[in-house]
C-alpha cells in the first residue's frame, strides 16, 4: 500500500523550546494537497520575540485561516483522514524535540497518520 508523505512546518512565538504554536502548514510530497491554519487561542503578539513580530506575524494569512484549537484540530484530522492511503507526517529534525512532542500530542487522535523525520 502506498504511503502519502506530508511535510509539516509550524511557526512559533520564539525560537525557544517552550514557545507556543502560531500556525501549522502541511503539504503533500507531490505538492497537490495543502493544509494551512493559524491558531486563535494558543499565543499572543505580546509573547512573540522581536524576530517573530518582524518576520512571521506580517506573513500570516489571518481571516478564515484563524481557528480555535479544537476546530483547527478537527479540520486537520478530517484533512488527513481524507487520504485513501496511510499518511506519514515528516518533521524537520531541527524543529526541536519538545516541539516534536507537542506536535505528537496535537496529532495523537490521528489513527491514519504516523510521524517521521527527514
Amino acid at each position: 500500500m502506498k504511503i502519502v508523505r506530508l511535510f509539516i512546518d509550524c511557526e512559533f512565538t520564539s525560537p525557544e523550546l517552550d514557545a507556543n504554536i502560531i500556525s501549522i502548514g502541511l503539504v503533500s510530497e507531490d505538492g497537490t494537497n495543502r493544509f494551512y491554519a493559524e491558531f486563535e487561542d494558543t499565543w499572543s503578539v505580546e509573547e512573540c520575540s522581536l524576530m517573530v513580530q518582524d518576520e512571521i506575524i506580517p506573513l500570516l494569512d489571518g481571516g478564515e485561516k484563524i481557528l480555535p484549537f479544537p476546530i483547527l484540530k478537527s479540520k486537520l484530522k478530517q484533512w488527513i483522514e481524507s487520504f485513501d492511503s496511510p499518511v506519514q507526517i515528516w518533521v524537520h529534525p531541527n524543529k526541536g524535540t519538545k516541539r516534536d512532542i507537542r506536535f505528537r500530542l496535537y496529532t495523537a487522535s490521528l489513527d491514519h497518520a504516523s510521524l517521521a523525520s527527514y
